[in-house]
């Protein structure tokens, strides 16, 4: 179930489900929710998007960041553009699982706030 402007392109493709697709889709989810608090809006206009077939998503590449930033977000913004463009990977077998994603977030640079601990890949993946 869900909303369907979070539900990746492999949605509908017919194939049975098991547990790595399933966080695949997760991973695509999540990149939808990152792409919308930056940019206010979903990455893909068209309501044919809305359910998306691969072929249709790689023809119809989303613009990262359509908002105006202050040069000193840009660095910033520019890091979680690298997040986002790996979890709105097509290819659900190419995206990022979740230990990947900390690694990325780590190796990037990017502290949330100290939400996270230091060298949390470790901590949570290890």
């Amino acid at each position: 179930a869900g909303s369907p402007e979070y539900y990746p392109p492999e949605y509908n493709d017919r194939q049975p489900s098991n547990l790595e697709r399933e966080k695949a889709h997760d991973i695509w989810s999540l990149g939808i929710v990152f792409y919308l608090l930056i940019n206010g809006k979903f990455p893909y206009d068209r309501p044919e998007i809305m359910f998306p077939k691969q072929s249709q998503m790689e023809k119809s590449k989303y613009n990262l960041c359509d908002i105006n930033v202050y040069n000193e977000n840009i660095l910033l913004i520019n890091k979680l553009n690298i997040i986002i463009d790996s979890m709105l990977t097509v290819k659900w077998t190419k995206r990022p699982k979740s230990c990947d994603l900390l690694l990325l977030i780590e190796n990037i640079g990017i502290e949330f706030f100290g939400i996270l601990p230091k060298n949390y890949y470790n901590i949570y993946c290890k």
